[in-house]
């Protein structure tokens, strides 16, 4: 009796634990034929949720047409993902499936994890067209100079509790 089977397993971790907003994240993952038959398998990545699918737009660098696989054989293939800058704190998973093209019911899914830790970063930028002076009169050096700060939050969470301190 002929058996279509498939195996779909990372070549490496299947989670990236320490993700950054604005980095790519690229998954090496292997399919093989343990059927016994030879087979080809369709393969597909999307994000878990639609918000996930849509901003982090997984890709896998694979054939456009499925190859015959004879059996015990492999192939790898890489699934990337793209976080975008304002990504959040959390996990953000994405499925990988391989569905035989002779038996549409033999079909396998692996979860890759990127993992967006807390993150602390905050960019300070001065407006130089705001910068204000006032003069001494007995010397004409700035004595006293007022300038507008942009504080911007750039981690990954919220924090409304930047504090700002000024050294003369």
């Amino acid at each position: 009796d002929t058996e279509y089977d498939v195996f779909l397993g990372p070549v490496d971790a299947a989670t990236k634990p320490n993700g950054q907003p604005g980095n790519s994240y690229t998954f090496q993952v292997m399919v093989q034929n343990i059927g016994n038959d030879v087979d080809q398998y369709s393969l597909e990545v999307e994000g878990e949720t639609l918000p996930i699918d849509t901003d982090w737009s997984p890709s896998l660098s694979a054939y456009s047409t499925p190859p015959e696989m004879a059996v015990d054989s492999k192939y790898n293939f890489n699934v990337t993902v793209q976080a975008p800058s304002n990504a959040a704190t959390g996990s953000y998973r994405f499925l990988v499936t391989a569905t035989s093209q002779n038996d549409a019911t033999v079909t396998e899914s692996l979860y890759l994890t990127v993992r967006i830790p807390t993150l602390f970063n905050v960019d300070i930028t001065a407006n130089k067209e705001s910068v204000n002076s006032e003069y001494s009169n007995s010397t004409g050096s700035p004595r006293i100079a007022y300038f507008d700060l942009d504080v911007y939050n750039k981690g990954s969470a919220d924090d409304d509790s930047i504090t700002l301190k000024v050294k003369t």
